[in-house]
């Protein structure tokens, strides 16, 4: 599956990666197959970076509407640090979740169809970070069943989407 060149699917395969990094935290089994979704995610990733400064991205027309974006962004990251710090406390754990659905939502509701067409500038330094991220996202076949590389590849992968969006709402 393909990521539309819009704010809308560039944040819903944001959202998509935050699950499976959340599927890779609590697993105990079943890393292979949380690698392989994993390595599905770095290539649509890789198709979309190596695209960003070719193809038009859908945004909204509204500066209000794009700040807005913006801060919820930054406000999902910093829901996602508060939930690695309260990951041994399950009251904390249950409400910061919600607030992060929540952000989500309120991210979903945003998307307009009021869009317009517009080419994303990335500066040469901005792809070559994005392309080094993802770089560092690849698993070799013993990584793969190692907890804490796939954790931080699927990191890496959520670091290049975040990335992308900020960019799309400057």
């Amino acid at each position: 599956m393909s990521i539309e060149f819009s704010f809308k699917g560039v944040s819903d395969f944001m959202k998509q990666n935050a699950d499976l990094i959340d599927q890779i935290k609590d697993t105990g089994s079943n890393l292979s197959s949380l690698a392989d979704q994993l390595e599905a995610n770095r290539k649509q990733a890789d198709q979309l970076s190596a695209s960003m400064q070719k193809i038009p991205f859908q945004i909204a027309k509204d500066q209000g509407i794009q700040k807005k974006q913006a801060q919820l962004l930054s406000d999902i990251e910093a829901m996602k640090a508060k939930i690695d710090s309260y990951k041994d406390d399950p009251a904390s754990m249950g409400l910061y979740q919600a607030k992060l659905g929540t952000l989500y939502q309120q991210l979903a509701d945003t998307y307009i169809q009021d869009t317009i067409s517009k080419i994303i500038v990335f500066t040469q330094p901005e792809v070559d970070e994005i392309h080094n991220l993802l770089a560092n996202a690849t698993l070799d076949a013993a990584a793969r069943q190692k907890q804490a590389a796939v954790l931080q590849a699927a990191t890496q992968v959520g670091k290049v989407v975040l990335k992308l969006l900020l960019k799309l709402t400057a």
